[in-house]
């Protein structure tokens, strides 16, 4: 996947995501005003930022409660080792997780009880101990190992991946029950650092169209809902006729 941030223009190719989308209308770059959408949302229902804070008080998530909790019980579960030689330029680092043995600790345990019951959804003994039931048996055989690359020299990051892997469990339908595995991989690079431009032929979605999009598409739902005792099963209202959609037009960029 590729991305770029440029003046609050976000741009996604869509190239390499062909096998995904397969989709020949959607080729090359193409982009979205984010900064003028987030500013027209925030202006037309300035009231967002109560909501927000509301949500934030409303958790119940007390970050206090991780900061203060005690780091020697925590950091026996983890197992930093460094397997080079430590006759080459980097030094690698690996760090594993015992996600059982964690999970099953009385002082992880407690920590997580108290977010629970501060987060005032009110969860009994027995919700509480079937949720962790959940989580230590999804976890029971996860692994986590992260793997940093730091030059010796500078002292700096050189490379940082991470590996995840968990079994996903289904007690109601053990055929659905699989495994997920997820790789990322950071490499930096001090001195060569890119300028992130614009790409050329870009093409602009402006967030007023996407706005008329969006708003096309509810009010063709609403319509649709409000006339579905007359509707057929195409889709069509009362009268026969689509609803209609919103126009797009794609304004390029400078570089294009």
């Amino acid at each position: 996947m590729e991305l770029r941030l440029v003046d609050g223009v976000g741009y996604l190719n869509f190239d390499p995501l062909q096998p995904l989308i397969n989709d020949p209308q959607f080729t090359g770059w193409g982009g979205l005003d984010l900064a003028g959408l987030i500013g027209a949302l925030l202006e037309d229902n300035p009231e967002i930022f109560n909501e927000l804070g509301s949500m934030a008080a409303g958790s119940g998530v007390n970050p206090e409660m991780f900061t203060n909790m005690d780091t020697q019980a925590v950091e026996q579960y983890l197992t930093i080792t460094r397997t080079d030689e430590g006759s080459g330029a980097n030094a690698t680092f690996e760090t594993t997780v015992d996600f059982a043995g964690l999970l099953a600790d009385p002082a992880f345990q407690d920590t997580l009880r108290q977010q629970m019951d501060a987060s005032g959804q009110g969860m009994t003994e027995a919700d509480q101990q079937e949720a962790f039931d959940q989580v230590s048996s999804a976890f029971q055989d996860a692994s986590l190992l992260i793997r940093q690359e730091v030059d010796t020299a500078s002292g700096r990051t050189a490379s940082l991946s991470v590996e995840f892997d968990v079994a996903v469990t289904d007690a109601e339908d053990p055929s659905e029950n699989g495994s997920a595995a997820v790789t990322a991989m950071i490499n930096y690079d001090y001195e060569n650092v890119p300028t992130i431009t614009v790409p050329e032929n870009a093409s602009v979605l402006p967030y007023q169209q996407l706005l008329g999009m969006v708003g096309g598409m509810m009010g063709d739902m609403g319509g649709a809902l409000g006339e579905s005792s007359g509707s057929d099963a195409g889709g069509t209202s009362t009268d026969g006729s689509m609803g209609s959609q919103p126009e797009v037009t794609l304004e390029p960029t400078a570089a294009g």
